[in-house]
Order: C-alpha cells, then structure tokens, then sequence
C-alpha cells in the first residue's frame, strides 16, 4: 500500500509540472536535443577510437567538447541573467544543427580526420558553454518553485532515456559504418529543439515577467559567485559535485576502450555499456520526485557520491560483462540521485535573478571538470592501464566524500 502511495505521489507530481505548455515544450526539445548530442558524442568516441586506437585521444576528443566552456561560462552566466533564456537556448539549437550537418558533410566527402572531429567538437563546446547556463536556470522561470525538484527529476530522465536511446540509435549504424546517417538524425534533433523553443509565449511563463522585473541586479560574476560560497552547505555541495564529476564521471569516457579491450564486445557491448548507466539513472531520477530541499536533499547528495565512487571502484576490477552491466546500472542510478539532489539544491537556495550566474558556475562542474577528469584518466590509462587509473582516481574520491560528509550532515540551512 505504501508503495502505490509513493507511486501515486509522483505520478501527480509529474503531471502537475506537465501543466505547464511552456515546461512541456522545453521537455520535448530538450529530449529531442539531448538524444542528439548522445549521438553525436558515441559517433564521435568511436570514430575516434576507430581511427587512432589511443586512450589520450579519447580524453583529448572528450575534454574538446566540454572543457572550452569554461572560457565562457562567466559571459553566458551573465547572458542567461540579462536576456531571454529561451532565444538563447534557440540560438545554440539552431547552430548546433549547423555543426551536426558538418560532420555529415565531412564524412560523406571522406573528408573527416580525428583533428576535422576535434575542431567540430570544440564548436558544440562554445555553443553549449553558451548555452547551458540559461538551459538550466529555465525551470524556474516556467514552473513554481516548490515543483523545482520534480522539474530537475524529469529532466534527469530526459537525460539518462536519451543516455539509453542515443546509443540505441548510434551503435547499430555504427556497426554497419552508418555513421553520417546517425549524425543526419541528430541534426534533426537539433532542430526539433529549435522549434519547440520558438512555439513558447510569453504568456507561457508568467514568472519570466517577475524575473525581468528583479534584473537590476547588476552584481559582477565575481561578486555572485562571492555570495554564493559564503553558504558553507552550499560551498561543500558543489565541492562534492565538482570532486566526483573530476574523478569518478570520466569513467564513461572510457567505455569505448572498456568494450574493445576489457570485454571485447565492439560497438554492441559499447552501447550495452551507456545504456545500463541512463537505465540505472532514469530508476534515480524517479526516487527524487516530489522531493523538497532541506536535509533530505543533503542526504541523497552525500550517499548517491558515496555509492557512485564505490561502484566506479569495483568496476574497475569487473571482468564478467553480465556482473559490469548490474554495477554500471548503480553507478547510474547513484549519479543521478547525486546530481538532481546537487541540482535542486542549488536553485533553491538562489535569487531567480542571479540564477543565470550561479547556475554558469554549475556548468563548470558538469562540463570542465569531466573533460578535465577524461583526459587526466586517458593519460594515466595510457601510462598505468586502465583498471588500475579508474580505481585510484575512484578511491581518491571515497576519501574526499568522507572528509565532506560530517560538515555538511551537520548544517542546519
């Protein structure tokens, strides 16, 4: 009985979040776009493996897409703050599209090198650096705040069925060499994205008129980011998030190099592997519907990173695909748990007006630090070999998580 309750509980909460016109067209482009970039990023793994067999380069290609952002992030904080979010993320759809029909175009015309890939993925970098600050502070703008935790829940969904369906997609032409039509379809989920964006009114989102109304906050990235971390909860919160998305999240950078080598399961097993992670994070993401800030929050963060870091851990010393499959659906599900509670957390605890700013901040740790840990984790693969990399760097953040948990059990915010 209590179960169909809790059930119940969230599937209300759900729908009510799905009221919205405005969050449910944010809901279907952002599914749209973000199974398009899962494409674009297992294309780009394994062409990259395929054409140079090297883990530093599978690091090198991962941190071209995400570190870059970090070059931006104190613009387009400030840009998601003053401007209109929505025509922002349109903007980065729309020239995404554009990039997406590149890598096309270069491998219809056999034109395409590792470093043409490296180039076209440092422009996705700028263009989601640019982006996603004002991707995530829109739910706030679209729903009440007391939803913000469902909101973040179903966007974690979004992210980990895309996490399952991108692959899905991309390792059966992958195995056929169809890789220009799987960036095809990408593109189109660019576009989608697109024009869901521009179908949302003004009327749509009435808090967007209270949020413009409070912009005369003019406080400097610096001084936000000041006040920010004078929260001593919130300092440890994004420390644990920015710790395990350095040391243990690069884990999934390496799966080309885990199914070739490790299993010898080719491009099957390299899909088998990303979709037991989004299977795993989609079941953490439900277990955060309808949740409220608070210590339970600080709970979910604390025990997620823990059980994230130990999976990664004993990953590390799998050798039985089956066995990997069932850790890797934990580490999902433990990231997940960890990363909506870090989220939400975070909104709940900032202006609306400054969220832009904050939430750049945020970005650094979902984008530069993976792409800072991937490429440290290729080279020391390269160097140490890959078991031995991904269980140092796993238990260096176990130990890190504990030196964090007691102070941050015993805030009372």
């Amino acid at each position: 009985m209590q179960q169909t309750g809790q059930f119940s509980r969230r599937s209300r909460d759900i729908r009510e979040v799905f009221q919205s016109r405005a969050f449910r067209l944010f809901s279907i482009g952002n599914f749209s776009s973000l199974t398009a970039i899962w494409i674009v990023r297992v294309c780009a793994g394994w062409l990259t493996w395929e054409m140079t067999a090297s883990k530093t380069w599978l690091g090198l290609v991962s941190f071209a897409e995400l570190g870059p952002s970090i070059i931006i992030s104190l613009y387009a904080g400030a840009l998601a703050d003053r401007h209109d979010r929505m025509k922002i993320v349109r903007f980065g759809q729309g020239t995404q599209t554009v990039l997406a029909l590149a890598l096309v175009w270069l491998i219809f015309t056999k034109a395409l090198t590792v470093w043409w890939l490296l180039v076209v993925l440092l422009g996705f970098a700028v263009i989601g650096g640019l982006t996603l600050p004002a991707r995530m502070a829109l739910p706030p703008v679209l729903l009440p705040r007391e939803h913000l935790a469902t909101a973040t829940a179903v966007g974690s969904m979004s992210v980990n069925l895309t996490r399952l369906l991108g692959p899905l997609i991309a390792a059966p032409l992958l195995a056929i060499q169809g890789e220009g039509f799987a960036l095809l379809l990408a593109a189109l989920g660019f576009a989608i994205n697109a024009i869901c964006m521009s179908m949302v009114r003004d009327e749509d989102r009435p808090q967007n008129v209270a949020m413009r109304a409070a912009t005369a906050d003019s406080a400097g990235f610096l001084t936000v980011m000041a006040d920010m971390l004078r929260d001593r909860s919130l300092r440890l919160v994004l420390a644990l998030q920015f710790l395990l998305s350095l040391l243990v999240r690069p884990l999934t950078e390496m799966f080309p190099a885990y199914a070739d080598v490790v299993f010898r399961t080719g491009e099957a097993g390299y899909g088998a592997l990303n979709a037991a992670v989004g299977i795993g994070a989609i079941a953490g993401a439900v277990l955060l519907v309808g949740e409220a800030a608070g210590r339970a929050l600080r709970y979910h963060i604390l025990f997620g990173a823990m059980v994230f870091a130990a999976a990664a851990a004993s990953f590390s010393f799998m050798a039985d695909f089956r066995l990997a499959l069932g850790l890797l659906f934990v580490f999902g599900m433990a990231m997940t748990t960890m990363g909506i509670a870090g989220t939400t957390y975070v909104q709940v605890h900032t202006p609306l007006e400054r969220l832009g700013r904050v939430m750049s901040v945020y970005s650094l740790i979902f984008r530069f630090a993976p792409a800072l840990g991937a490429l440290s984790m290729g080279a020391m693969a390269d160097t140490w070999g890959l078991r031995t990399s991904v269980l140092t760097l796993a238990l260096a953040a176990l130990v890190l998580i504990m030196v964090c948990w007691r102070p941050l059990v015993k805030e009372t915010a």
